[in-house]
């Protein structure tokens, strides 16, 4: 599966090998009755994305991670969150999705950035892409051509 080729890519697999895992067959049990929220994954793997360059800012180019400046706030209304560079002042808001397609249907006027897992979005059947979208599987960035 991608995802699980993804995680691969991103975390070093000596370091996977070094963490304290356990058999717990209640635990074990408990993790697999829950429903797993992919929502919950793009939100995960950014913020996985976001630390692995603090630290190489912090390794390479001497920045200590205190300033490191990004602050990322978490909402519980639409969109989900709000990146700030603490150095600019600058703000961003951000919907997380599985899907960039599952994107479709919010207020496009709310929100600057989609970070979805996968960019799916289908210009066809979905009209042109509302707002800039950041894939997390390719790293890259998907510019609208739609002014705001």
């Amino acid at each position: 599966m991608w995802f699980d080729t993804l995680v691969y890519d991103l975390v070093e697999p000596d370091v996977m090998v070094e963490f304290r895992f356990r058999k717990d067959k209640k635990l074990y049990e408990e993790a697999k009755n829950k429903t797993r929220f992919y929502h919950d994954w793009a939100i995960y793997m950014f913020g996985f994305q976001m630390g692995r360059l603090a630290s190489k800012l912090e390794h390479e180019h001497d920045v200590p991670l205190e300033k490191f400046p990004y602050e990322l706030y978490f909402r519980e209304k639409y969109p989900d969150a709000i990146l700030v560079n603490k150095h600019s002042k600058e703000t961003l808001n951000i919907e997380f999705e599985e899907f960039s397609s599952l994107f479709h249907g919010h207020d496009p006027k709310e929100c600057d950035l989609i970070v979805c897992l996968v960019d799916d979005w289908d210009e066809r059947k979905l009209g042109k892409q509302p707002v800039d979208i950041y894939e997390i599987k390719s790293g890259k960035l998907h510019k609208t051509e739609i002014e705001k």
